[in-house]
């Protein structure tokens, strides 16, 4: 953007600011400090990158249900503010695992496997994917990365090999964490086959790229129970009518654990994606919670667990709402909140939110900026595609008009160790957080429920999934309304 555009969108702002109606107090007590305080505690190398599931997980979700416990906000899940989720961990045996390329042993420190719970003897022919005989096969992926994968997984989901390799002589899939021998199973994903992906690296990948017959055995993996919580609390409204429909605050607080691999920094604090997100739901509960007068409609504050496993936590909340999802009217999901550099661009004092001008939140974002001071911005690129990327996605998916926020969509230490708390810009995750907060209480307090806009054709498919709201049943029967 060019100086003179940036300078005419501040004044603009501020010609907003100085005309708006005076703002809640309470905003003001949102503060850096305040802010500065969680995210240090969450992306601590105490909680060793909060993993889905891992002990640091469970600390962080503790501190948000101490932190609610503080600001006097209603338990809403089923054993007090946890919402308890039930799913299922395979990971491949440690050793055993044996790789042969035209009949040389290849070195076990040049290949790696993903999860499997199966013992797999195979060997064969290598075919390629594009393959239609593949079932029971050996096959060979073209390429090593994540968008490959995931289209080889639809196409062999209906013709499952054995044994998938994957040539990666740079290790990117396993550097960015993406290729892991250890995954997360949850009762609606897809049915996995008995198969495994092998990456092959280093002097491995050549062999992998060029042989025309493998060999590989695996014995049998373990399956262990693993219990994981979303975390969610209640700011019940004021209004006797208002009060039974509900506006959701959201973040995850999950991030990528540990890369041992690693040997300068191992641990994967996400200070910024997501603790940044986390502290700024706090702060928003906090302060609204302060109110004389609560808002109209309720609000839920949601902390999510495996968003970067696959917004899984999200997508179980979906299926499993605290909150009847036809009495939900909006989904703030709070994204990145700490950074400011997004290339060669600074984004402070920006904010803009994914799926911009696909409801009307849009325009309770886009006012809150400007009256405090701020610029909206649209990434035109990143619109749609960050859209579907974050929690806000699955609650889309239901119907309900939901969008992530944030002051940008990159920054230099994305999914990398050097996402750290001191990196953060805690001035401007101030005025970011307020504004998360005013257009929550906006959207709590206004009479009519967001809608989806009709005219936009990505907009009109999730409008269609929403239901229509049921009649209220008498207060003393109300599901999932506790009083």
């Amino acid at each position: 953007m060019r100086p003179q555009g940036l300078c005419a969108l501040l004044l603009c702002a501020s010609a907003a600011a100085q005309t708006a109606p005076p703002l809640p107090s309470a905003l003001d007590t949102i503060t850096a400090s305040r802010l500065r305080g969680h995210v240090s505690f969450l992306a601590s190398d105490l909680l060793e990158g909060r993993d889905t599931p891992s002990r640091g997980l469970d600390i962080a979700a503790e501190y948000l249900a101490s932190q609610f416990r503080a600001f006097d906000l209603e338990p809403l899940g089923d054993n007090g503010y946890f919402q308890t989720i039930n799913w299922t961990i395979i990971e491949s045996a440690p050793t055993g695992i044996t790789l042969s390329l035209d009949g040389a042993p290849v070195d076990p420190k040049h290949f790696r496997v993903t999860a499997g719970a199966n013992a797999i003897d195979a060997e064969g022919d290598i075919a390629e994917v594009k393959s239609s005989e593949t079932a029971g096969r050996i096959v060979r992926l073209a390429d090593a990365n994540r968008a490959t994968v995931m289209d080889a997984l639809r196409i062999l989901r209906n013709s499952p090999p054995q044994v998938v390799l994957i040539p990666d002589e740079r290790d990117t899939l396993n550097a960015s964490g993406a290729f892991q021998p250890r995954a997360l199973v949850t009762p609606y994903d897809p049915p996995r086959g008995n198969y495994v992906y092998v990456l092959c690296t280093g002097p491995a990948a050549a062999l992998a790229k060029s042989a025309k017959t493998a060999q590989f055995h695996m014995p049998a993996g373990t399956t262990t129970p693993a219990r994981l919580w979303n975390v969610a609390a209640l700011l019940r409204g004021s209004d006797p009518t208002l009060a039974a429909t509900a506006v959701i605050v959201s973040a995850h607080y999950d991030h990528e654990g540990l890369r041992p691999n690693n040997p300068r920094d191992q641990v994967m604090n996400g200070a910024n994606d997501d603790a940044s997100g986390v502290a700024a739901m706090l702060e928003t509960a906090r302060a609204l919670a302060a109110l004389p007068q609560r808002p109209k409609r309720s609000i839920l504050f949601l902390g999510l667990v495996g968003e970067e496993k696959g917004l899984l936590g999200s997508k179980h909340y979906a299926r499993n709402p605290l909150w009847p999802l036809d009495k939900t009217v909006a989904n703030l999901n709070l994204e990145m909140f700490g950074r400011t550099e997004e290339g060669e661009y600074t984004r402070a004092g920006q904010m803009t939110i994914t799926g911009s001008g696909f409801s009307t939140v849009t325009d309770f974002v886009r006012q809150a900026t400007l009256d405090l001071g701020g610029i909206y911005f649209i990434n035109r690129q990143g619109n749609e595609e960050f859209f579907a990327r974050s929690d806000n996605f699955p609650l889309a998916m239901a119907g309900i008009p939901a969008h992530s926020l944030t002051p940008g969509f990159s920054f230099q230490d994305y999914h990398a160790p050097g996402d750290e708390w001191p990196k953060l810009d805690y001035d401007n995750m101030q005025r970011a957080t307020r504004i998360a907060a005013l257009a929550a209480l906006r959207l709590a307090e206004n009479d009519t429920a967001p809608e989806w806009d009709l005219n936009d054709p990505t907009a009109k498919k999730f409008a269609e999934r929403r239901k229509p709201a049921a009649a209220p049943p008498p207060a003393s029967t109300q599901p999932n309304l506790p009083q």
